[in-house]
């Protein structure tokens, strides 16, 4: 327990990474922004000149916002989304420790710096979560109802994942940073796709069918297991543009 966050968490600080501007194939706005508990984050505003939609981008655990350039990039040209996207605190030029609780501290403090570069209210966003962003980005849609929420290779609680699963070492009633999300989605009411592209098996299949059964008051909902088929469902579902 006493090295809990350097077994869960993966970042890559800066300058590892694609940093050069000249390779990024879509201009960006540098962000400097603070959480209310005072750590000094980094993000991305990546614009677009027509958008059509605005999403707020929480990635995963490990790396950091550049290692996201061609997802970014994704939503970006199918969407015609303007996007904005942070390093949680000590990921890439984030300052800080990353813990459970801050990392919900960082996202709160993303979305409310979005709504204030885009001037944006929050039925207009919608929020995009992978893996232990996911987590972040249903504790934002509880809050706050979005234009839509996506939860893409989400699992029902961390410990749970077969990462934590040692045969005679109970490493997950150890683990004190669960982002535990099976029991909250049952708090959300607006619209959700849960997008499971998963191939490696660490989040198994069966943490989306959960999720999906227990998001009883998200309407409409959706579980898409085909990665071909997410940004045309996201088209398709005109709840989700702006």
């Amino acid at each position: 327990m006493i090295y809990e966050e350097r077994f869960i968490f993966s970042p890559v600080r800066f300058p590892e990474g694609q940093w050069d501007p000249l390779q990024i194939p879509f201009a960006f706005e540098d962000v400097d922004f603070y959480t209310d508990d005072g750590v000094r984050l980094h993000g991305w505003l990546i614009p677009h000149e027509n958008p059509e939609a605005h999403v707020l981008y929480c990635h995963g655990n490990a790396g950091n916002l550049t290692h996201r350039i061609s997802a970014v990039e994704k939503f970006r040209q199918e969407l015609k989304a303007t996007v904005f996207i942070f390093d949680y605190r000590g990921f890439g030029r984030s300052e800080g420790t990353p813990t459970q609780r801050g990392l919900y501290h960082d996202a709160y403090a993303a979305r409310d710096k979005f709504f204030e570069l885009c001037k944006l209210k929050p039925e207009e966003l919608l929020l995009f979560g992978r893996s232990i962003g996911a987590a972040l980005a249903l504790d934002l849609g509880i809050d706050r109802t979005p234009k839509g929420l996506v939860l893409e290779s989400a699992f029902t609680s961390l410990s749970q994942l077969p990462s934590f699963r040692i045969p005679l070492i109970p490493l997950h009633w150890l683990i004190r940073s669960r982002f535990e999300t099976v029991e909250k989605i049952k708090q959300y009411h607006g619209p959700l796709i849960i997008n499971h592209c998963d191939r490696s098996g660490m989040v198994p299949i069966e943490h989306a069918q959960r999720l999906y059964l227990a998001a009883t008051r998200a309407k409409p909902k959706y579980l898409c297991t085909d990665p071909s088929r997410f940004f045309s469902l996201l088209n398709e579902e005109v709840l989700f543009r702006v």
